[in-house]
């Protein structure tokens, strides 16, 4: 299991994303800044192997690249991570696709 790398906190007026892909070290994002959010399949590179894995994906008005995490990077916290965005999504009427 791959140490966990990407942190994320969510509450009913914010998401707050730390050690994130996409070139920021952390990010505070307010539900008014948020496109979407989308969870999807894809296979991330590991020394000489291809990893399927599943990316959350932050889509930001104004911003790219977004921010995203990595379920493999993030172990055992990735349900509760994707729950939370789910949750965050439904709460303020923010379109959440899970296409896993």
């Amino acid at each position: 299991m791959a140490k966990a790398k990407g942190t994320l906190a969510c509450d009913k007026t914010e998401i707050i994303l730390i050690d994130i892909h996409g070139g920021r070290g952390r990010m505070s994002i307010t539900q008014d800044q948020v496109a979407d959010i989308v969870i999807e399949k894809t296979e991330i590179k590991k020394l000489f192997k291809k990893i399927s894995t599943e990316k959350a994906t932050v889509n930001i008005r104004k911003i790219h690249p977004s921010p995203y995490l990595l379920e493999y990077e993030c172990g055992e916290n990735w349900a509760a991570y994707k729950a939370g965005l789910k949750e965050f999504a439904t709460y303020n009427h923010i379109t959440f696709t899970d296409n896993t």
